[in-house]
């Protein structure tokens, strides 16, 4: 799911991200940094 674009002097920047934990950034279409997470928790105290 895309998260956001922003333009940027002449550049497409996409974050994705998805349920299962994986963000991708790319810039221009091309893959710069991908990243997963495998334990999401927010806690509440």
């Amino acid at each position: 799911m895309k998260f956001t674009t922003i333009y940027l002097e002449g550049n497409t920047i996409e974050v994705h991200n998805s349920f299962l934990g994986k963000e991708t950034i790319k810039v221009n279409n091309k893959i710069i940094s991908e990243k997963r997470s495998f334990l999401v928790v927010t806690m509440v105290l």
